[in-house]
């Protein structure tokens, strides 16, 4: 009988206890706010990350955030196994010479950067070509001093070169050519290799090759990977480091 009415207690007192809680958390601001309805993403941040620029994202939680804001010309298709590559911003995958050392991409018409005080009136511009090439000799600007520079080092005609030029003037110029990085038209872009390379379209893949724009770049400086301005599905809106994207 005694532990019968113990029994009763326990079981009035969890119930009391469940009520409390649940009136607690149903009355705290997180339950009661208007959730905003939209295409917005709120990200969580457990950890420092490196930096929302592609030439310099080298690690899990970097890598991460600018998969959202920018592209590339491929990607691994997330659901498919064994991993298969398919295009992003080219329009298929590229043609490949015989010799196997040029890979001609069609990039896509009507991509546009994100709207951002970088460009004209804030809006953004249209992807051309150019801004593969663009995008490709930062990888190898030694003032840049990119972490993924290790994805294109030797593997493109004429860029090495190119990057010890840069280094004797102890200044990168951009609208030097370099034979392996072309754009013979706004949506043909033409990358020639020194030889063969089975890994290059996975190479392509990696954030470091996403493409950025020259504008956005120039404007924010040093500050360029606290300011993502991308081709990709989200734009950054705020940003407080060490809680919230």
């Amino acid at each position: 009988m005694h532990e019968r009415r113990l029994r009763r207690r326990s079981i009035c007192f969890r119930t009391i206890l469940t009520g409390i809680l649940v009136g607690a958390v149903l009355a705290s601001p997180g339950c009661t706010r208007k959730r905003t309805v939209g295409n917005v993403l709120r990200t969580g941040v457990r950890e420092k990350y490196k930096s929302l620029d592609p030439a310099h994202g080298q690690d899990y939680y970097s890598n991460t955030l600018i998969r959202r804001a920018y592209e590339g010309l491929l990607e691994y298709h997330y659901l498919k196994r064994p991993y298969v590559i398919e295009p992003l911003l080219a329009e298929g995958m590229p043609a490949v010479s015989r010799d196997g050392l040029t890979y001609t991409f069609k990039i896509k018409q009507g991509v546009r950067f994100q709207d951002d005080k970088a460009f004209p009136d804030g809006k953004g511009r249209e992807l051309v070509a150019s801004d593969f090439v663009y995008s490709f000799k930062r990888l190898a600007d030694p003032k840049e001093a990119s972490e993924g520079w290790w994805v294109l080092d030797g593997k493109i005609a004429g860029l090495n070169e190119w990057a010890e030029a840069a280094r004797k003037t102890d200044k990168a110029d951009y609208l030097a050519p370099v034979a392996g990085l072309q754009a013979p038209d706004a949506h043909t872009f033409v990358l020639k290799l020194t030889k063969p390379n089975p890994l290059i379209l996975h190479s392509l893949t990696m954030p470091y090759t996403n493409v950025v724009a020259h504008e956005a770049v120039a404007r924010y400086g040093k500050e360029f990977g606290s300011h993502p301005v991308g081709t990709g599905p989200f734009r950054l809106d705020s940003l407080t480091p060490l809680q919230a994207i």
